[in-house]
C-alpha cells in the first residue's frame, strides 16, 4: 500500500465549522436597521464588487453571468434566494473564511 499524501480539499467540515462558529461570535452591528432597503441593497452590491468584482475576467461564463445577476438585483428577498449561489462564487473566488465573513455582512444587511 502506497504512503502518497492525499491533497485535502480547499474546504473541509471542520473548516466550515470553525467558520461559522467565528460567524455567530463576530459582532452585530445593527447600523443596517436603520437604513432604507435600497440602501441596505446598495451596500449589498458594493460589498459584492469588492468580494468578486476584481476576478470576474478569470470567471467561467456561468460565473460572470452569476455575479451579473447578483449585482443587478433589487430586492432583498430576490438576493436572500441567492445566498448559496453567492457563497459558493465567493468561496471558489477568495476562500472560504472571506465568504463566510461577506455572507454574514450580506445576511445582515437583507434583514
Amino acid at each position: 500500500m502506497s504512503h502518497a499524501t492525499v491533497a485535502e480539499p480547499p474546504s473541509t467540515a471542520s473548516m466550515l465549522d470553525m467558520l461559522m462558529a467565528r460567524w455567530q461570535l463576530a459582532p452585530r452591528h445593527d447600523t443596517a436597521a436603520h437604513e432604507s432597503p435600497s440602501d441596505a441593497m446598495e451596500r449589498a452590491r458594493t460589498t459584492i464588487v469588492q468580494t468578486v468584482g476584481h476576478y470576474v475576467d478569470y470567471l467561467e461564463p456561468a460565473d460572470q453571468a452569476l455575479y451579473t445577476t447578483l449585482i443587478a438585483t433589487t430586492d432583498p428577498e430576490s438576493l436572500r434566494g441567492l445566498f448559496f449561489e453567492c457563497f459558493d462564487l465567493m468561496v471558489r473566488t477568495r476562500g472560504p473564511a472571506i465568504a463566510v465573513l461577506r455572507l454574514h455582512e450580506l445576511y445582515r444587511l437583507m434583514r
